[in-house]
């Protein structure tokens, strides 16, 4: 047969035309695959993005004034892709950033050098800046990389959240700034303790965060950068007050975390009283179902006032929570050179309830109305020079973890958002942690019903007639 003939034949000219239409297809892929390689594309696709840093991680690197090196502790045949992943988007994301890998097992005199006694495991970040004298270091160990808790049933440990972005960012920013602000909280009264994830906060962010009695040490240190006050079971000495007030009377600053409580508290009333603020005694209750969890009308979400520690809230559109709340009222007679701002500020419809005479949640025509302040900062400027700063809140609620988890983390983004303006640190940041979530895919009847008739009925119906038809049709040409 002629090759002009042979062409002629059908069956050789769709041969044909499949193998070329095959050769340009892998050809296609093969470009695509060489220029993926060459750029180094990647998709993080899993839902709580595990393998990629958030964008406060990055804006953090973006701020970075000085160099940083993370020298990573891993073995040469380490195969765990996981923390590579994470920790290599470092120097990607800044050129002030490096990244080194040290064998611990060929560098065991490096390691000493920073470990300072303590065991380090390998895995471990050594996160490093400055030189000589101004060196400051900070270890990062793998063994606080995963966040594990302890099945009481299985009597097992398990895997819960990926630490490692939030030790790794809060790393880099200690060794970076060379002046921790000192934070005391204030102890002595059986007083509302601080959420371990709210003190493990204040070490990221480089704060140092020290307990203070001043019945014990007669005075506040020289060095408090900010002093928090959270609910004592009992009122603070006359003592305590009057050095709280020249503390601040020389332009300190404070928080004031309070709680509703039984115990009457003159001395600390009295301190309020001072910078015009007492606390109302009520409690709140909304009833804007839109400004509550759940129609929980004590389970307040109360509105965020225009305020440099709630912009990057209200930037984002978050919301924070907070429960069993009392107001914070401002007193006719105050300061002329006392500025008092508000933060969280709850509805029109929202009314207060006397913990005194609490006897139903409905309202009563005595109850006072709102809107109320559950937190105010205040700015007082009698010592123009030197003026002094505070954040009064009606609750300590805030700062639960479980309100903090509801609310994705704005309530401890709120927290230190208030200790940075008072400590004039700059905007705080928070960086969650990446939980291990395998959540079972829930459907409905009627969604079982369509994906059933659509897989397995329609598609594979459709795709057979659309064969048969071609066939059909090239057949009879």
């Amino acid at each position: 047969m002629k090759l002009t003939e042979m062409f002629k034949d059908k069956r050789v000219r769709y041969g044909g035309y499949s193998v070329l239409m095959t050769i340009v297809a892998v050809a296609i892929l093969i470009v695509v695959n060489l220029v993926a390689a060459q750029l180094d594309l990647k998709w993080d696709l899993s839902s709580n993005k595990l393998y990629s840093v958030s964008g406060e991680t990055v804006k953090a690197l973006n701020e970075l004034d000085a160099d940083v090196t993370i020298y990573a502790l891993f073995p040469s045949n380490s195969s765990n892709i996981t923390f590579k992943e994470i920790i290599e988007q470092y120097p990607a994301n800044s050129s002030r950033v490096k990244l080194e890998y040290r064998d611990p097992n060929l560098y065991p005199t490096f390691i000493s050098r920073y470990a300072g006694g303590e065991d380090v495991p390998e895995y471990s970040l050594i996160v490093v800046s400055g030189e000589g004298a101004l060196e400051r270091s900070r270890v990062v160990s793998s063994r606080d990389f995963v966040r594990y808790e302890f099945d009481y049933y299985s009597f097992q440990e398990y895997p819960v959240a990926l630490e490692l972005e939030p030790l790794l960012t809060g790393a880099i920013r200690m060794v970076c700034d060379p002046d921790s602000p000192v934070v005391y909280t204030l102890s002595g009264h059986e007083d509302y303790a601080l959420p371990q994830y709210v003190a493990d906060q204040f070490a990221r962010e480089g704060y140092d965060l020290r307990e203070l009695n001043i019945i014990q040490t007669g005075a506040i240190p020289d060095d408090c950068d900010a002093l928090i006050v959270t609910t004592p079971k009992w009122d603070i000495t006359p003592a305590e007050k009057d050095e709280i007030n020249r503390y601040l009377s020389i332009g300190g600053a404070a928080a004031f975390l309070l709680d509703m409580m039984s115990a009457e508290t003159p001395n600390l009333d009295a301190l309020l009283a001072e910078y015009g603020l007492a606390l109302s005694k009520h409690l709140l209750v909304e009833t804007d179902a839109s400004m509550t969890v759940q129609s929980v009308p004590y389970c307040l979400l109360p509105s965020l006032a225009e305020h440099e520690i709630n912009g990057s809230l209200i930037e984002k559109d978050s919301r924070v929570i907070a429960m069993l709340s009392q107001s914070v009222e401002r007193l006719e007679i105050s300061r002329r050179a006392t500025n008092i701002d508000s933060l969280l500020v709850t509805s029109g419809k929202s009314y207060g309830k006397p913990m005194t005479d609490f006897n139903t949640v409905e309202k009563e025509p005595s109850d006072p109305e709102g809107p109320f302040d559950i937190a105010v900062s205040v700015m007082d400027y009698t010592d123009h020079r030197n003026p002094s700063r505070m954040i009064v809140t009606g609750t300590t609620t805030i700062l639960e973890s479980s309100m903090n988890s509801t609310t994705g983390g704005a309530n401890l983004i709120f927290f230190m958002n208030a200790m940075a303006w008072l400590t004039e640190k700059g905007e705080s940041y928070y960086i969650p942690s990446k939980t291990f979530t395998n959540e079972p895919l829930q459907m409905s009847g009627a969604h079982q019903t369509f994906v059933f008739w659509m897989c397995v009925i329609l598609i594979p119906l459709a795709i057979l007639v659309f064969g048969v038809a071609r066939w059909f049709i090239r057949k009879n040409k």
